[in-house]
């Protein structure tokens, strides 16, 4: 989990372009100034890997803590462990999920109108039959 206090992060995801090779597309910035200064609180506490890419937009000031630390801080006091799990659910999906896949649905539906190829979707969304 990392506490942002300068610099900005840009938050994106991979696509295939016309050569099948992955290129990031970055659609959300995150610095200390617009309320989403710390990364990972969702990852962590709901055993999640992330489904987006983090990279610095310019230099950044950061205070990291590792996993296991922050289970282990957090986990003494049950009643604050399930508050940071909500608040870290409701900031993830208002404010990360829902804003990145809208982006990424867009992009999908564009390349769907433009190529021949007009089944393009996004990994998680297939699904496969036992």
């Amino acid at each position: 989990m990392y506490l942002i206090w300068d610099g900005v992060l840009e938050l994106g995801y991979k696509m295939l372009n016309n050569n099948s090779h992955a290129t990031a597309k970055y659609e959300k910035s995150i610095s200390n100034s617009n309320l989403m200064n710390y990364i990972g609180d969702y990852y962590i506490l709901f055993d999640k890997k992330s489904k987006y890419y983090y990279r610095a937009k310019t230099e950044v000031g950061a205070f990291g803590i590792n996993k296991i630390d922050f289970l282990k801080v957090i986990k003494k006091d049950e009643e604050l462990f399930n508050i940071f799990r909500l608040k870290a659910f409701r900031r993830y999906t208002d404010h990360i999920q829902n804003f990145m896949d809208t982006k990424l649905k867009v992009d999908i539906d564009r390349i769907n109108k433009t190529n021949n190829f007009t089944n393009v979707v996004q990994v998680s969304d297939i699904k496969v039959s036992d």
